[in-house]
């Protein structure tokens, strides 16, 4: 948990806007998400002990925000550097551990078509639209379905593919 907590805030002090780190940054970020690799004392419980259940809960839940926040930022920042392959990557991450979470789901839509496969953004589509459905018996929003139009723009699949650069 401290090397975890370590790596996700070695760059709090650096001279940059929080939503878009230097390339150290994003070295430390993903260090910190390999050792997040389950919930906080997942498992374990003290019975009849409910302070420390209530403890266990929210430490739990903050460590969880911040892997999220994490995975989200690095998702992002993959994504502004053109590097679709490492952007994917962090953004089936974010959604194995959030499913319904749709700006996750956007990312990846985008982060697909940026690298030209057009057929995975609209399965990552439909994908989003029966996990919302099914989970929170919602529709995706506006947002969402305006990228997935732009996507399916004729014009789009004419283009060629963007130069991907890479940060390492």
């Amino acid at each position: 948990t401290k090397q975890f907590l370590d790596a996700a805030r070695q760059c709090a002090d650096h001279e940059h806007p929080p939503d878009a780190p230097l390339a150290s940054c994003l070295t430390a970020m993903r260090e910190a998400i390999t050792l997040y690799t389950d919930d906080f004392l997942a498992g374990f419980s003290l019975p009849d002990c409910q302070m420390f259940d209530e403890w266990q809960f929210f430490a739990r839940e903050e460590l969880r925000a911040e892997y999220l926040r994490i995975l989200a930022l690095l998702t992002t920042s993959y994504e502004r550097l053109g590097d679709w392959e490492r952007g994917v990557e962090m953004a089936r991450l974010w959604l194995s551990r959030e499913p319904d979470h749709e700006p996750a789901h956007r990312a990846l839509i985008r982060l697909y078509a940026m690298g030209g496969h057009y057929a995975a953004a609209r399965r990552q589509y439909e994908m989003c639209r029966r996990i919302l459905a099914e989970h929170l018996g919602a529709e995706p929003d506006e947002e969402t379905e305006q990228l997935v139009r732009t996507i399916e723009a004729p014009a789009l699949h004419t283009t060629t593919r963007p130069q991907t650069r890479y940060v390492r």
